[in-house]
């Protein structure tokens, strides 16, 4: 149980981050794209929240793993110089992380925990 919830909360984190970046990278682009990346980073923001405190999880979860899927494929996979990883990797750790919390459920501390 406590091992979802660490998935869950890191999950919603990272979730969160990314809408962050997102804001911040939504200055940059064309006045017609900036809406739907700040939609975008909405979401981001609103599944990491959901996925933090707990609530509608599995909801939360199928989200979240629709929108790694969607940063996944609209990303350039272009390898770090250092590393060899790219943001590619990041989206897929964060797509299986969702998938597992779709099945796995809430876990401990979570408000829609079922009975």
């Amino acid at each position: 149980m406590i091992a979802t919830t660490l998935l869950r909360v890191s999950a919603g984190y990272v979730l969160c981050l990314l809408g962050v970046q997102f804001v911040r990278a939504s200055r940059q682009t064309a006045p017609r794209a900036r809406l739907f990346a700040i939609a975008f980073a909405v979401l981001h923001l609103a599944v990491g929240l959901l996925l933090i405190a707990g609530l509608y999880t599995q909801i939360a979860a199928l989200l979240g793993t629709l929108l790694a899927l969607i940063a996944y494929f609209s990303t350039p996979h272009k390898a770090h110089k250092k590393s060899g990883l790219g943001q590619n990797h990041l989206f897929f750790l964060l797509f299986v992380l969702c998938l597992s919390l779709l099945f796995l459920g809430p876990g401990a501390w979570a408000v829609d925990v079922p009975v």
